[in-house]
């Protein structure tokens, strides 16, 4: 039911990973993903406790929470609309059946 309005095309950027030397263990990839994007100014929690202003927040669809939840991360960047927007909280909700997940950008 959900992800009928999920219909925006949205791109997850991961960064190149690397061990305790420098090594690059892992390149960097771009995961195209579907979601709904909200152009709404609020104020959340960052990771370190302080108050920021968010432009906007993207919700995921359902079936990539499992897939999301050990890539997704708030040094990620995530880009739509020919933007590329930085992370500053994930939230993880329920709408009736559906879990989904919400992410605020900036």
């Amino acid at each position: 039911m959900l992800s009928a309005y999920l219909t925006d095309k949205i791109t997850l950027l991961q960064d190149e990973t690397r061990d305790e030397w420098g090594t690059i263990t892992a390149p960097a990839k771009s995961v195209p993903v579907r979601g709904r994007i909200k152009y709404k100014t609020r104020k959340v929690t960052g990771i370190a406790g302080e108050d920021i202003v968010s432009q906007g927040y993207v919700i995921l669809e359902p079936k990539y929470e499992t897939d999301l939840r050990a890539m997704l991360n708030h040094n990620q960047k995530i880009e739509f609309d020919d933007r590329t927007w930085g992370i500053v909280s994930i939230e993880k909700d329920k709408d009736f059946m559906d879990r989904l997940i919400r992410v605020y950008v900036v």
